[in-house]
C-alpha cells in the first residue's frame, strides 16, 4: 500500500498519464491479491491455487507494472542525488544486460521450468525464505521478460512492433509444455502436497492435474489476450501512420 500511495502521490504530481497510473496501481494490487489473500493461503494446500498464484505474479501483474513505467516516474519524481544513483543503477551493464528481449526471454523460461522440477518448489513450500525467493524470483523473471514487449521505462530494449509478435509466441511453448509437463505425470510431484491434512478438496494427484491445466490453459489465454493486444497496438500504429502519411500527400 505504501508504494502505490507513493506513486499515485507522484503521478498527480508530475501529472503522469492516468492509463499508466492505472496500470501500475492495478499490477500493485494483483501482486497484493497473489501474496496476501486467500489465494495466498490456499497455495500452501493446494497445488491448484499455487499455479493460480504464479500466474498473477508473472503474467498479470508483471505487465501491469511493466506498463506503469516506475523508472520513468521515480526518475522525474526524484531529488538531484537520487536521481543520479537511480539512472547509473538503470543503464549499468549488468542490468541493461537482463533486459535485452533474448535474455529476458531464457531467464523467464529457465525460472518458470528449473523451479518447478528442482527442489526449490517443494523447499519453498516448507519454508518462509525460500517462498519470498521463489515469488521474488517469479516476478522478477516475469518483469525483465514482459519489459522488451511493454516496457516504457529509460533503459528498456524495446523490440519492433513486428517482433513482439514473436516474442510472445515463441513463449507460449514455455508454459503450455511446462503445463502439460505437470498435468501429465501419473506420480506427485511435489510431496508437500500428500502431506497437507485436509478432509476437503481432490487428492494430490487429481489437485496436481488441475494445477497442471490452469497453467496450461489459464497461461495459453493470457498469453492469448497480451497477442491480442499488442496486435492491436500494432494495427493502430499502422493506420496512424498511414492518415499522417495521406496529410502530407494532401490526399486527406
Amino acid at each position: 500500500m505504501l508504494l502505490i500511495g507513493a506513486y499515485v502521490r507522484a503521478a498527480r504530481l508530475l501529472r503522469w498519464s492516468r492509463r499508466r497510473t492505472l496500470s501500475f496501481v492495478a499490477g500493485a494490487i494483483v501482486v497484493a491479491v497473489a501474496l496476501c489473500s486467500p489465494v495466498a493461503l490456499y497455495s500452501e494446500g493446494l497445488l491448484s491455487v499455487h499455479m493460480v498464484q504464479h500466474l498473477l505474479l508473472t503474467q498479470v501483474a508483471a505487465p501491469l507494472l511493466v506498463m506503469g513505467a516506475p523508472v520513468a516516474l521515480a526518475l522525474r519524481a526524484a531529488p538531484t542525488g537520487a536521481r543520479a544513483r537511480i539512472a547509473t543503477l538503470v543503464h549499468s551493464p549488468s542490468l541493461r544486460s537482463l533486459s535485452r528481449p533474448a535474455a529476458g526471454w531464457l531467464l523467464f523460461a529457465t525460472v518458470m521450468w528449473g523451479s518447478h522440477f528442482s527442489l526449490l518448489y517443494d523447499r519453498a513450500l516448507e519454508t518462509p525464505f525460500a517462498h519470498v525467493f521463489e515469488h521474488t524470483l517469479y516476478l522478477g523473471a516475469a518483469l525483465l521478460f514482459w519489459w522488451p514487449l511493454a516496457g516504457l521505462d529509460p533503459g528498456a530494449h524495446r523490440l519492433p512492433r513486428a517482433w513482439r509478435l514473436g516474442y510472445l509466441i515463441l513463449a507460449v511453448p514455455v508454459q503450455s509444455f511446462l503445463g502439460l509437463a505437470i498435468y501429465s505425470s501419473s506420480e506427485v510431484l511435489y510431496p508437500h502436497y500428500e502431506g497437507v491434512a485436509r478432509s476437503w478438496g481432490p487428492d494430490a494427484l487429481a489437485d496436481q492435474r488441475l494445477g497442471g491445466a490452469i497453467m496450461w490453459l489459464g497461461g495459453d489465454a493470457l498469453f492469448l489476450i497480451a497477442f491480442m493486444v499488442l496486435a492491436w497496438a500494432w494495427l493502430g500504429s499502422e493506420e496512424h501512420e498511414q492518415r499522417r502519411m495521406d496529410r502530407r500527400l494532401g490526399l486527406r
